[in-house]
Formats: structure tokens, C-alpha cells, sequence
């Protein structure tokens, strides 16, 4: 609640739309999943990951961790996006735009080698995306975050 200086009135502010609150949500819970799928990537041990995955003559360590650290990075600005959301911070509601786009670009990659659950990850991320469009004006005149 914001108070008006004339009169010591509480002011409430404008409720935050239910989408909006669901597509923070989808930002945080998917955000962790990848700083966690980020960190197995970061801390499995070499041999580990020779049994998971090889490639003819190509080490897959320094890749797995590259990609690990990316992972991770992504997963981590997710979770502050979604946070960030929550509060309705126009800067916060940018860079949820942003990561979904990433997860847009993983999910189409994950569809396009038929990985079937990659739809659902395009999906969610095409609902946040969608949702942070047709609600910018929720976004409008708060300052948090």
C-alpha cells in the first residue's frame, strides 16, 4: 500500500493479475531445475561423465563443464527474474523475456532432436513470454526491485 501525503490515506496499489503471478512462478521453479541440472553438470567426476556420454576422440569434460556453467548461469537469472516478477519490476519483467527466450531456443532444440519432453518446456516458455506481452501494463508505474 502507498500512502498519499494529503490525507494519510492508504492508497492500495493495483493487484498483481494471476497470470503474472503464474508465470513467476513457472520462471522460479523452472530456473531452479536447470541451476540444479547445472551443478550435477559442473560437479559429476570425469569418469562419470564418459559413462553418460562420448563423443569418437573428443573430450567431453571441458564441454559438459562449459555447458554445465551456462546452465547453471541461465537457471540462476531465472530464478531472479522470477522473483523479480513477483514484484512487478519492469527491468525484472525484461529479463524474464529474455530467459524464456533461451528456453524457447533449448526448447525448440529438444524438439527439433525429438525429445519429447522439450514440448513442455517450450511450452511454459512460451506461456511466460506470452504473458509478460499481454500484461506489460501491470508492469507500468511500480517501482520494486
Amino acid at each position: 500500500m502507498a500512502w498519499q501525503a494529503a490525507d494519510r490515506v492508504p492508497v492500495p496499489s493495483p493487484a498483481r493479475p494471476q497470470l503474472v503471478t503464474a508465470a513467476a512462478v513457472i520462471l522460479i521453479a523452472l530456473g531452479a531445475l536447470q541451476a540444479l541440472a547445472g551443478m550435477v553438470f559442473l560437479f559429476v567426476s570425469p569418469q562419470q561423465l564418459a559413462d553418460f556420454a562420448s563423443m569418437e576422440n573428443v573430450r567431453i569434460e571441458p564441454l559438459a563443464k562449459g555447458i554445465g556453467f551456462f546452465i547453471l548461469v541461465v537457471g540462476s537469472l531465472g530464478v531472479i527474474a522470477g522473483i523479480l516478477v513477483l514484484r512487478r519490476s519492469g527491468a525484472g519483467r525484461i529479463l524474464a523475456i529474455v530467459v524464456a527466450s533461451i528456453g524457447l531456443v533449448g526448447g525448440i532444440g529438444n524438439v527439433s532432436h525429438g525429445y519429447a519432453p522439450g514440448l513442455v518446456t517450450l511450452g511454459l516458455y512460451a506461456f511466460v513470454v506470452y504473458v509478460l506481452f499481454a500484461h506489460a501494463a501491470a508492469f507500468r508505474g511500480t517501482r520494486r526491485g
